[in-house]
């Protein structure tokens, strides 16, 4: 992973996963491509990436082989289509991506190469309550507000619009600029 497993999707993905699937993760932090590399020649096949966007990218951009993962799992932004296209061409695997955020965690997944459309991941929904998107889930003691613009197509799917105007992500958490101010 190049997520620190003190950030959410971090902890989710490293060391949630491999308590509850039974796999093992890497105790390295690879930040810089050739780390990330060399990271995941260690490993034993099949490999999982976590990763965001910043780091595909420039994963994508070195020079480096990359060596062959089953499966890229990329969260913390959006992903442009064309660079989830590239890395599953480079990889050799299948690029996922979770929508999420600290209050409630993952609650959203696509396959980014092919589809625009957020899929709920079972269990959860979206609801409109006081003039603003909330999301619930088994896993939620109480609807968290969703801090973004979307556009539901159906009961399990949306299109991501962008961040609500007021909000801004700082080290994976939001604040609005009124609070701030």
């Amino acid at each position: 992973a190049t997520v620190p497993s003190q950030h959410m999707y971090g902890l989710e993905m490293t060391v949630m996963m491999a308590l509850q699937g039974g796999c093992v993760i890497s105790d390295s932090h690879p930040f810089y491509p050739g780390e990330v590399v060399e990271a995941l020649q260690c490993l034993p096949q099949p490999r999982l990436l976590v990763t965001t966007p910043i780091h595909l990218r420039y994963l994508l951009q070195s020079p480096l082989d990359l060596p062959g993962v089953e499966r890229v799992v990329s969260a913390t932004a959006p992903l442009e289509r064309s660079l989830a296209i590239a890395a599953e061409a480079r990889f050799g695997g299948r690029l996922d991506e979770i929508f999420g955020f600290t209050e409630a965690g993952s609650i959203a997944t696509r396959h980014s190469s092919v589809e625009q459309d957020w899929h709920l991941l079972d269990d959860m929904q979206l609801g409109a309550a006081h003039g603003r998107i909330e999301v619930t889930g088994p896993q939620l003691a109480r609807p968290e507000v969703l801090h973004d613009t979307i556009e539901c197509v159906d009961a399990q799917r949306f299109k991501f619009l962008g961040r609500a105007a007021d909000m801004i992500n700082v080290a994976g958490k939001r604040a609005s600029l009124t609070a701030l101010t």
